[in-house]
């Protein structure tokens, strides 16, 4: 008995050693010995962990309510399914059948893949989806105003994150609506350039995708 207590004694100890050894390390010292900065995360690596990612139905549900796109539905109890929901769920490691399956939220090609395709889905695949655009957006203007835009962007913003956006998201959204306005849209089948220019509406879907698929929508 002594014998395990001691030995439990000398693992504390060595334990204490190594963290203080490891703190000390991550700090950075002037010439003259003073700490200039010290890695704080080397103290709470243990206590906080990395970014979590959404579940799969917590991210199809988010998609659906936002963009009002339907993928279908999948029921727990009775193991029932419409349209592609089960499917996109299963490939995020989700919708678990509490036999075979267990849930996961591992980060991979597969998953990575997949957000892409459900945003896909809903921005831009599916014209009758308008939940993301501003109710009053002019969705076939060829060259919206700049106060527009920007009005629109917020709005975005809003919808998804539920607060506007910084100085540095609203430049680069500005500039990703921009050079969208001002590319050809290959799907429209017009001959006129002017008329085959990405409309308004286009541009939006494509910056739902955009949203939709960072980083800031799917971890937390």
């Amino acid at each position: 008995m002594v014998n395990k207590v001691l030995m439990l004694f000398s693992v504390i100890v060595l334990a204490s050693a190594c963290v203080g050894q490891s703190q000390d390390e991550n700090k950075q010292h002037d010439a003259g010995g003073k700490v200039l900065f010290d890695d704080i995360d080397s103290e709470i690596i243990y206590s906080h962990g990395p970014t979590k990612r959404m579940m799969a139905e917590q991210y199809l549900n988010s998609v659906k309510k936002l963009t009002g796109h339907d993928f279908g539905d999948y029921s727990f109890v009775t193991g029932d399914r419409t349209g592609s929901f089960r499917m996109l769920c299963e490939n995020l490691g989700g919708c678990p059948d509490h036999v075979n399956r267990f849930r996961s939220q591992d980060v991979n090609a597969v998953s990575s893949l997949t957000f892409d395709d459900i945003a896909n889905r809903a921005c831009i695949k599916d014209r009758k989806a308008v939940d993301m655009m501003p109710p009053d957006a002019n969705e076939n203007s060829l060259k919206p105003a700049k106060e527009e835009i920007i009005s629109a962007i917020r709005w975005q913003y809003i919808h998804f994150f539920g607060d506007s956006p910084d100085d540095s998201e609203m430049s680069f959204s500005l500039r990703f609506i921009n050079d969208h306005l001002n590319k050809i849209d290959p799907d429209t089948g017009l001959s006129s350039a002017e008329t085959r220019r990405y409309s308004f509406g286009t541009a939006l879907r494509s910056h739902c995708f955009v949203l939709l698929t960072s980083s800031k929508f799917i971890y937390y």
